[in-house]
């Protein structure tokens, strides 16, 4: 592949990495995760084509959970990867709180 070639397919995905960065959902993974500094554990964006929080428990090689957000009806929610609401973005702390339970953190 020429170096044009390469140059172009790089701006295309930057382009779509700063696109899902500016999404409401992943604004409100990164906001969870600032609210989770607090519990002792782990916690990153992981940029796929849906955002998710990986949140992980440091003492535990096996405490590990994705979490996503979704648009519901009057904005949007937490769900862990296997399908329990875990909060709504209008109250993040009482979120971070169930997370860390989860974990086993709390």
């Amino acid at each position: 592949m020429g170096k044009a070639k390469r140059t172009r397919a790089a701006n295309v995905r930057s382009k779509a990495a700063v696109g899902a960065a500016n999404t409401p959902e992943r604004r409100h993974l990164a906001s969870l995760a600032g609210a989770l500094t607090s519990h002792q554990v782990w916690a990153r964006v992981i940029e796929e084509d849906t955002p998710v929080l990986r949140v992980s428990n440091p003492d535990s090689i096996y405490a590990t959970e994705d979490v996503l957000c979704e648009r519901n009806g009057s904005g949007h929610a937490f769900r862990a990867s296997f399908g329990v609401d875990l909060g709504t973005t209008e109250d993040i702390p009482a979120t971070a709180d169930r997370i860390a339970r989860l974990l086993g953190t709390s």
